[in-house]
């Protein structure tokens, strides 16, 4: 048996306290308005912080911060604006984000998918998709697609595609290719 150390005890404490203090957590669960910190569940009108829920059966108008879901949004819940990141298992969805995006099996944004996204089988947006995009199988946009873009099987983009696609059969435009 190990004996008692008294002399540690005191700064362990003091260790709590201080991060306590400097790192302050809130939980919310099911209040409408602003959640500021860790929210779960839907129901939050925004949050700065981290958001987690099983299924966004809700819009939250802004997540600024983190989302984490374990499933992709309900139709009626792809108005979410998100600034940070998404992380979907398997599925992460919004109505837009700006950040990074990682799901083992895809990404879908319902306007815009903007940052560093990295999806196991596809990426995709209905607007203009930007920044370093990677699909297992595929990246896909409704409008733009800016930056790099790399997709297994393809890339293809209703708009134009400025910057660099790769598609390991081919990448394809309704619009320009420049880059």
């Amino acid at each position: 048996m190990r004996p008692f150390a008294p002399s540690r005890l005191p700064y362990r404490r003091a260790l709590v306290a201080g991060v306590c203090l400097v790192c302050p957590i809130t939980l919310v669960a099911q209040e409408r308005g602003t959640a500021h910190g860790i929210a779960f569940g839907n129901g939050h009108r925004e949050v700065q912080g981290v958001r987690f829920t099983f299924r966004d059966d809700e819009p939250a108008r802004r997540v600024r911060g983190g989302l984490f879901t374990i499933w992709g949004p309900r139709n009626e819940a792809r108005g979410t604006d998100v600034a940070g990141f998404a992380v979907g298992l398997p599925i992460a969805g919004a109505g837009s984000l700006r950040g990074v995006a990682v799901a083992p099996f895809g990404v879908a944004m319902n306007d815009n998918l903007t940052g560093i996204t990295l999806a196991g089988l596809g990426a995709g947006a209905g607007g203009t998709v930007g920044g370093i995009t990677i699909g297992g199988i595929g990246v896909g946009s409704g409008g733009d697609v800016r930056g790099l873009a790399i997709g297994g099987i393809g890339v293809g983009s209703g708009g134009n595609i400025r910057g660099i696609a790769i598609g390991g059969i081919g990448a394809g435009t309704g619009g320009g290719i420049r880059g």
